[in-house]
Order: C-alpha cells, then structure tokens, then sequence
C-alpha cells in the first residue's frame, strides 16, 4: 500500500509525463501546421497562376470566334480603356 505522499509523488511524475508527452505533441503539430501553410500559399499561388492563364485562354478564345464575337469583345474593350480613361483623367491634379 502506498503512503499519501508517495501516491503524490507518483501523481506528480504522471503529470511531468503528460506534460512532455503534450508539449512533444504541439511541436509535432506546430511543425504539420507550418508545412500545411506553406502548401497552401503555394496552391494558392498556383491557383492564381492558373486564372490568370485561364482569362487569357478566354480572351484568345472569345478573340478566334466569329465575326459578332469579334466584334462584341472589341466593344467591351473599348469601353473598358475608356473607362480606364476617364478615372486616370480624375486621378490627375487639375492646374
């Protein structure tokens, strides 16, 4: 039979157990934390990259089409620059 303060002693080094046992588990987990953040700037990196190129593919393609989609996708250009125009023309210090 134990004596109250060895039932506290062991009580206590259960505890240091525990506590090495949960800090090795945070820093194993720290570390998977780190690696997934890493993964994820660089899919979202890729992710980006692959819109962009997608929006281009869209252009080219809108571009290649018929005649009235040629013509459609120039109109919305234009009003695009123009538009572009106007805020660049706001933006300028008036003299």
């Amino acid at each position: 039979m134990q004596t109250p303060l060895g039932r506290l002693e062991q009580n206590v080094l259960n505890l240091v157990q525990q506590h090495r046992n949960l800090s090795e588990l945070n820093e194993a987990l720290a570390e998977q934390n780190e690696r997934l953040r890493d993964e994820m700037m660089r899919t979202h990196a890729e992710l980006v990259e692959l819109q962009r190129k997608y929006k281009r593919l869209q252009s080219a393609y809108t571009l290649s089409g018929n005649t009235e989609q040629r013509n459609q996708a120039k109109r919305q250009i234009t009003k695009l620059i123009d538009s572009i125009d106007k805020a660049l023309a706001e933006l300028r210090p008036l003299d």
